[in-house]
């Protein structure tokens, strides 16, 4: 061997093989999210509950198209809102949410009902198939033989039972007794096999559009199955195809698999494989795969097929397949082997080309089963949307902001859920409070509130003041820091309402929704950088555009006043044809902080998760001094926000140990400086008459 020890002087050459030294260390790629990344909720066609990070363009290929559908059937206030956060091409973090009253996800089950009994013969030509006579029927022989008579439904989980004897989910289907009894002497039972199950991914009405055929490929299939495979594996393959309806009337639509294949082709055997291709053939692994995908390893965005959720009665079929292939080995070859069942075709009873066994039969739609075949299309049943209304919308809402990460989404996972913002579109005022909540709960999360309940007429002047005095006064108990004794500042208080500029909408619309859009443009994108040709503060970006018969264009100075001490953003006239935002500040009390600017607190929100993204990439760190840990925290959150800012602050980190940091050895702070400019918005202007020779002088 080349890399034997040297023992003596031997003359030889000693070959070491390869010291690759040119590889590097590579950090895999963070992925990409907006600084401004709004929590949305909203009810859809395609209710997946799971909060999911989507760019804008992906939003009705998940939740169907009628979601977002201004006069369709799912359509709430916050249609609008959405509508204008993804227009400027951003992110959003989307959650569908669904009426308590609305029915359970639609499911679809394969059921076997097996009778044991003496089975009609029939006579056969020469390649096995059936005679007929004249008018198409078979010849009964006049014999009959020990086996089977089956017939297959299709129907959702719990056919036949209610109360509660009908299962609640999937898996819980037990054999039971059937809908036939046979014809012999002493009368037996037929027994109801579940046998497969599917679940529809979401709940509401449209899991009742989502279907599938199902069948077992054969020589005379329109694409024949593999003969070879189906040999060496011993294994029936089956094929099962899903499929999509817009509703009840139409026509079913094929629905390819990640990889743009009509069908999966699978066995119900574990372990089967095509060792031509070393590709899993087994049911419980490629099935469901092959049509969802989360998006997390190819970090795409997440793919959902018609089914998600399957339990397959791996028990029930071995149990009929074995039972079948008891009888029906004395006249169909099939394997001499233990697993030798697997080869038994339970959809169609009948062999790889096609010929028909001969101790068990199918009964065909006639007699009250269904034929399992390449054209026969079964949909899922049992969904239903329940209640979508102004006040339904709300309540849910408002469970959602009073349990900000205590529900069944742990929105306290900052790294998992990004979002940075919430907007009221148009709540009530009592779950409008509530969104201040969530300000106690993530510290990288602002708010913007509308004073305006669209449930109820436009507000009046005072009706409006009133009610940024309440909002005011609610957000007051959620300070920014009890440390530094600083108040509340991330939150933002939007007045007036009007009408969707872009029409179609028959409904009230807040100006938050204009705002959304605004910061959406200027800091939504999805590299993480503010576009500072969008800075909304000012003219023209601080016109609005998105709402248009804004109430109240005009305040007197005594209201003004009044209302920006309630921390009121408002509209008011700029010309005979549009209205502008003459300054955006936040609830923050103290004018002269640069704190009350809207964009620099959204500024200083952002930076929160940037120190958090530092910590998570510092943490652990075990082979630095104190200097070289200074250093490497300072130039790593630099470099996070080198040009991100557009200008608008600059930004200087500060990392130093404080005597207690280090006697204790495992922690650090770090100072952010934060540098920005007050916003203006208080002009005097003085006209001075003078003579003409003045200005010559």
């Amino acid at each position: 061997m080349s890399t034997s020890p040297i023992i003596n002087a031997s003359p030889r050459a000693r070959l070491l093989g390869f010291k690759d030294e040119s590889g590097r260390v590579v950090a895999p790629e963070s992925e990409s999210v907006p600084l401004h990344l709004a929590h949305v909720f909203f009810f859809a066609e395609r209710a997946i509950e799971e909060p999911l990070l989507l760019p804008g363009s992906q939003l009705t290929s998940i939740y169907g198209d009628k979601t977002f559908e201004l006069r369709g059937p799912f359509v709430t206030h916050a249609v609008p809102l959405i509508k204008a956060l993804v227009e400027p091409g951003t992110y959003v973090m989307a959650q569908a949410l669904v009426p308590e009253d609305a029915g359970p996800a639609s499911t679809l089950c394969l059921y076997l009902d097996l009778l044991p009994t003496q089975v009609e013969q029939y006579e056969r030509n020469t390649d096995g198939t059936y005679k007929t006579d004249s008018a198409g029927k078979k010849i009964p022989t006049g014999t009959k033989v020990a086996g089977y008579v089956g017939k297959w439904i299709v129907a959702p989980i719990g056919y036949g039972l209610t109360g509660e004897a009908k299962p609640t989910g999937l898996g819980q289907g037990l054999p039971r007794v059937g809908t036939m009894v046979s014809n012999d002497a002493t009368p037996v039972q037929s027994t109801l096999y579940p046998i497969h199950e599917l679940q529809v991914p979401w709940r509401g009405g449209s899991g009742n559009n989502q279907g599938l055929r199902a069948y077992a490929a054969s020589s005379r299939s329109s694409v024949p199955v593999n003969e070879e495979v189906v040999a060496d594996q011993n294994t029936v393959l089956y094929r099962f195809q899903f499929v999509r309806r817009n509703d009840a009337t139409s026509s079913a639509n094929v629905v390819k698999t990640i990889d743009d294949a009509e069908y999966v082709e699978f066995s119900y055997k574990k372990g089967a494989i095509d060792t031509s291709v070393d590709k899993d053939l087994f049911v419980g692994n490629i099935l469901l795969p092959s049509y969802n995908d989360d998006g997390k390893a190819s970090g795409t965005s997440p793919v959902f097929g018609p089914f998600g959720k399957q339990h397959v009665y791996y028990g029930n079929i071995e149990t009929v397949l074995k039972m079948i292939y008891a009888t029906e080995k004395d006249f169909t070859v099939l394997p001499d082997t233990d697993d030798g069942y697997h080869a038994v075709n339970f959809f169609s009873a009948s062999d790889i080309d096609g010929v028909p066994y001969h101790t068990f039969q199918l009964l065909s739609t006639l007699d009250g089963g269904v034929n399992l075949n390449e054209t026969a299309t079964f949909f899922a049943e049992g969904g239903s949307n329940g209640t979508m209304n102004f006040e339904t919308f709300d309540k849910l809402v408002a469970n959602q902001l009073s349990n900000y990460g205590d529900l069944e989404w742990n929105f306290y996972n900052s790294a998992y859920y990004p979002q940075t913002h919430l907007y009221d579109s148009g709540f009530s005022l009592e779950t409008k409070k509530l969104f201040f909540k969530v300000l106690g709960r993530r510290k990288d999360i602002a708010v913007t509130l509308s004073t305006q309940d669209v449930s109820r007429p436009l507000n009046t002047a005072a009706e409006e003041s009133s009610v940024a005095a309440a909002l005011r006064s609610a957000a007051l108990l959620y300070p920014e820091s009890e440390l530094y004794g600083t108040g509340v500042c991330r939150a933002t208080i939007v007045g007036q309402a009007g009408t969707w500029a872009a029409g179609g909408y028959d409904n009230i619309v807040p100006l938050s929704v204009d705002m959304a859009y605004k910061r959406s443009a200027h800091q939504g994108a999805a590299n993480g950088v503010y576009n500072k040709d969008a800075l909304y503060t000012a003219y023209p970006q601080n016109l609005v555009t998105k709402v248009i018969d804004v109430n109240l264009p005009f305040k007197n100075e005594k209201v003004r006043n009044k209302d920006w001490t309630n921390g009121l953003v408002w509209a008011q006239t700029f010309d005979r044809r549009s209205l502008q935002f003459p300054g955006i500040q936040t609830v923050y009390e103290d004018d002269t902080s640069i704190l009350n600017s809207d964009p620099i607190m959204l500024s200083c929100v952002y930076l929160q998760r940037i120190c958090e993204n530092a910590w998570r990439k510092l943490t652990g760190t075990t082979d630095l001094d104190e200097a070289e840990f200074k250093d490497k925290s300072d130039k790593m959150i630099r470099a996070d926000v080198a040009d991100r800012f557009g200008g608008l602050i600059i930004v200087e980190p500060d990392t130093f140990f404080t005597p207690d940091d280090s006697a204790r050895g495992y922690s650090w702070s770090t100072r952010v400086n934060v540098y920005g400019a007050n916003m203006r918005t208080v002009g005097s202007y003085t006209i001075v008459p003078q003579r003409i020779e003045d200005l010559e002088e």
